[in-house]
């Protein structure tokens, strides 16, 4: 190993040692040293990213900018992972500054050119505000502010009557980044009554001549695009010749994203094995949401370093005693509720010599599923359609299932957990993740608001609801779903607020259904800081394996996770109700 690459390896582990210790400022500082001495390792750019996963940057330097652009080109670094850091850093300079109060003390919407007077020129072709377009899902009330209003002036301005301005590339590339953020976050903006009058115009004239470059006919396009995706038009040809003109361009980016990967998409809901006819009417009813909005939405994940299941369980339950992990490298994995197999692909990639199965109720979700894995060389996950209590006819004993956000949405949540169980071998271990009671009082708070206001599920009714919600004070009750990731995409925000089913837990009432269904609690995915104040508070639980003793841990100190409890079960070799 040359000195070069041996430092940048102790400068990327001190940089993951520190930030687990909680000093992330001085963390960054190493993996910056890292990626410059590097090489352009991949890893480096992958635990920049991690480490820069929720810090709020208020004042960058110019070489941390750049280290950020020169992450977002990376494909095996978590990009969404560098959207906060880069959103605080946006929102602080100057141009933003002065463009959201001008956003904010009008009326009415700017023309293209006021706009690029109040700010907008210097921040539109700033390359940290593209990749944050382009490769995120925004989640901040005042950027989309913002770009709601510019995705109007923009609207305006390719359907003016007159003959328009030459555009430029970099307006061109601008107004694609945005329709590629709008494409990501499912349109969620809010549509005035005047733009969805204006649209048609734009509809009509955006497509023209595609045999010569033609700036005007790319920024009608990906002014189009803004509001509608681009597979939904009748000129797929035409637009995968344009793609060819620039393969590189952000508008080639939309029209890969937005056409070719849509009609792959379609194409492959024809491959992928049925599992068992979906009759409960209430997972009919969930189906249907996701099928309109596959979920969760995401554009990059995380890189897997390669594990065990062994490895898996010691990472997240340090405390407990490794003679009741399995030991076999080459296990079956079941994730039952997959989605758009985020989570499932990240699994899969990590057990490269386990056999991972992805199963779920929405075949849209499972077609992105299919889509990304081929995108990522992912060889080892099968992708199965069908209801959770139809698995059973999968004929097969797993060494893992992971069931996240899944339980809690069915009929009959303890039946769905009993189904799973049976599926598990002798020793098999379950993660299962249930939405608090506790912790989503604020969110049921928010739920009974929007069905008390008679609000619907449909994209109009869902963007009423949040442009309401986007109005309300900062500090009331409903407002507060401002600060929840999930609201700022279309299927997101319907998950929240909109859910057809959704059940809350206590962890006694979670402790009574494992106790029921014969399993042993192995443990709660918890921080550092928390599991160290329980161990400190209960030393006579040194592995956190008591539900009891975890339950009144959490009414003394408050809930223990954002919302979602994650926990760790474990089939006996022998089950106890059958001696």
């Amino acid at each position: 190993m040359s000195t070069q690459a041996g430092s940048a390896e102790t400068h990327n582990a001190l940089g993951l040692a520190l930030k687990a210790q909680g000093h992330p400022g001085e963390a960054i500082l190493h993996h910056q040293a890292a990626l410059r001495l590097g090489g352009g390792r991949g890893e480096y750019y992958a635990s920049f990213a991690a480490c820069m996963d929720g810090v709020p940057v208020t004042k960058a330097s110019a070489a941390l900018v750049e280290d950020l652009v020169a992450t977002f080109a990376v494909d095996g670094a978590d990009h969404q992972a560098l959207a906060f850091a880069c959103t605080h850093i946006l929102k602080n300079t100057a141009a933003f500054q002065t463009l959201l109060g001008f956003v904010d003390g009008r009326s009415d919407v700017p023309d293209l050119d006021r706009l690029m007077d109040a700010g907008l020129d210097s921040l539109h072709k700033h390359p940290l505000l593209l990749a944050l377009l382009a490769k995120t899902v925004v989640r901040d009330a005042e950027l989309e502010r913002v770009l709601t209003a510019t995705r109007y002036a923009l609207l305006r301005h390719a359907v003016q009557s007159r003959q328009p301005p030459a555009s430029s590339a970099d307006l061109v590339a601008f107004t694609s980044a945005l329709a590629l953020q709008c494409f990501a976050n499912e349109y969620v903006y809010f549509l005035s009554p005047e733009e969805s009058a204006v649209l048609p115009r734009l509809a009509g004239s955006a497509i023209s001549d595609v045999s010569t470059p033609d700036t005007d006919r790319d920024q009608r396009l990906a002014a189009l695009a803004c509001y509608v995706p681009l597979g939904r038009l009748d000129v797929d040809q035409n637009l995968a010749e344009l793609a060819r003109w620039d393969e590189d361009s952000l508008l080639a980016v939309l029209i890969t994203r937005q056409v070719l990967d849509f009609h792959e998409e379609r194409r492959l809901r024809s491959t992928i094995p049925v599992v068992d006819e979906i009759e409960d009417r209430i997972s009919r009813r969930v189906r249907e949401q996701y099928e309109e909005n596959p979920y969760p939405r995401w554009l990059s994940c995380p890189p897997s370093e390669e594990s065990s299941l062994r490895g898996v369980v010691e990472k997240v339950l340090p405390d407990l005693s490794p003679g009741e992990l399995p030991k076999a490298s080459e296990t079956e994995v079941l994730i039952a509720g997959c989605g758009t197999g985020r989570h499932a692909l990240v699994r899969a990639a990590g057990l490269r010599r386990s056999r991972v199965i992805g199963a779920d109720l929405s075949l849209s979700s499972l077609c992105y599923a299919k889509r990304k894995a081929a995108e990522m060389g992912v060889v080892n996950l099968e992708l199965r359609h069908g209801d959770l209590m139809g698995l059973r006819l999968l004929e097969r004993a797993f060494d893992l299932i992971e069931c996240i956000g899944v339980l809690h949405h069915m009929a009959d949540p303890e039946k769905g957990w009993s189904t799973l169980a049976d599926l598990l071998k002798p020793g098999g271990l379950m993660r299962v993740g249930l939405y608090s009671k506790a912790a989503r009082k604020d969110v049921a708070a928010a739920q009974s608001w929007v069905a008390d206001r008679g609000y619907s599920a449909s994209p109009e009714g869902i963007r009423r609801c949040r442009q309401d919600i986007l109005a309300l004070p900062d500090d009331s009750p409903v407002g507060k779903m401002r600060r929840v990731v999930d609201f700022y995409s279309l299927s997101e925000t319907r998950d929240l607020l909109f859910p057809v089913r959704e059940v809350r837990f206590t962890l006694s009432q979670i402790g009574r259904i494992i106790d029921r269904s014969g399993l042993r609690f192995l443990g709660l995915e918890v921080s550092d800081s928390v599991r160290k104040r329980y161990l400190a508070e209960f030393p006579e639980d040194p592995e956190g394996t008591s539900l009891e003793k975890w339950h009144r841990f959490e009414r003394r100190h408050g809930h223990l996770s954002p919302g979602l409890y994650l926990l760790w079960v474990q089939r006996p070799a022998r089950n106890p109700h059958e001696e």
